[in-house]
């Protein structure tokens, strides 16, 4: 059976779904995983028509995957707006990976105030891909005003639990903070970090930021 990338992560993101109240629901969503995971040995379109119906009865991890099946192009055609309006019910639900999801896509489409309004719901959750985003936006004052501390204690707490991604921009933002707070050091452990873990950028910046110590440049 041919697993793609995609489908195992959105296998995994549900392999510990808790049980909810509609049990029917709940056991389609738990068969779509397996099917997805290639452990059923069933073709992988047969996971859609259960997402689809746990989906209808207001399953959210249904509407979860469903939604990044869509984003994704993942065994469904490549759909932006029933994955947004998937993630979007799966959110108001309170499902922190969705609001994570969704306030990705709300950034990629330039409406930084609400990326951030969700963002901020799943990093409230302790979501911490969704720290590492939220940390990223405060970063930048993308939709949100610009918060060296705020998003350091954020990127941090993210780094902790392994995403790599927030590795990478704590030490961007220990290089780059220009409130006289900045530290060269701190920025070279961080992108250590990050390239340790295989993140090319952080390679790069590593090496630039070395370079120009060496240089005495700033």
């Amino acid at each position: 059976m041919r697993k793609g990338p995609a489908l195992l992560l959105v296998a995994a993101l549900l392999a510990a779904a808790p049980l909810h109240a509609d049990t029917r629901a709940d056991a389609r969503v738990r068969e779509a995983v397996r099917i997805l995971a290639g452990a059923s040995g069933r073709p992988l379109a047969e996971a859609i028509p259960l997402l689809e119906r746990a989906a209808a009865r207001g399953d959210a991890d249904a509407r979860y995957m469903l939604g990044m099946l869509y984003r994704r192009g993942a065994v469904v055609g490549r759909s932006p707006e029933r994955a947004a309006a998937l993630l979007r019910q799966a959110a108001m639900q309170g499902h922190s990976d969705a609001q994570t999801a969704l306030g990705v896509m709300l950034a990629a489409g330039r409406d930084d105030v609400q990326a951030v309004a969700w963002l901020s719901k799943a990093a409230a959750q302790d979501n911490p891909v969704a720290q590492a985003d939220l940390g990223f936006m405060l970063l930048y004052g993308r939709g949100i005003g610009r918060d060296y501390d705020r998003a350091a204690a954020l990127l941090e707490r993210a780094a902790a639990r392994g995403v790599v991604e927030a590795m990478h921009n704590l030490g961007w933002l220990w290089q780059h903070r220009d409130d006289g707070r900045g530290d060269r050091a701190e920025a070279a452990r961080c992108y250590r970090m990050a390239a340790a873990r295989g993140f090319v950028r952080s390679h790069y910046n590593l090496a630039l930021l070395m370079l120009q110590d060496e240089g005495g440049g700033g």
